[in-house]
Parts: C-alpha cells; structure tokens; sequence
C-alpha cells in the first residue's frame, strides 16, 4: 500500500521509492514484483533506473478513495 501510495503522485524510480519509503532493495522488489502481477503498478527502463507507475486512473481513483476514507479523519470501528 504504501508503494502504490507513493505513485499516486507520478512516476518514481525504485531507488526513490527504496528512500523514501525506507524499504531495503530485496523487501522493494518482492513488493514490487507483487503489484506488477496484481496488475496495479507497471514499469519502465530508462537508461540504467527502472521507473514505476500506477497501472491507469483506476487505480488512482482507488488509492484517493482508501486515503479519503482511512487517512484525512479518525477511523471508527
């Protein structure tokens, strides 16, 4: 979640996306390989970095939709 939470801005490199989420480069790539599956991230080589993106606007309007509902006000039980 928090990996296709970070492309929802854009495209990011998996370096980036190793920095900025924390995440050691096996862990990322494991999760990375899961989504591409999933169908939900796709990616290209530009030059020697691999870029990330989410897959099409479906998958954007999703992830606004679970930080709308989960992470702008208190969740209640």
């Amino acid at each position: 979640l928090m990996i296709v939470c970070a492309l929802a801005d854009g495209e990011r490199s998996g370096r980036d996306l190793e920095d900025t989420l924390a995440i050691r480069q096996p862990g990322l790539s494991q999760q990375i390989a899961e989504l591409r599956d999933a169908g939900l991230i796709v990616g290209r080589k530009e030059s020697k970095n691999m870029l990330y993106r989410l897959a099409d606007g479906r998958v954007s309007e999703f992830i606004g939709l679970m930080h709308r509902m989960f992470c702008t006000r208190p969740f209640k039980a």
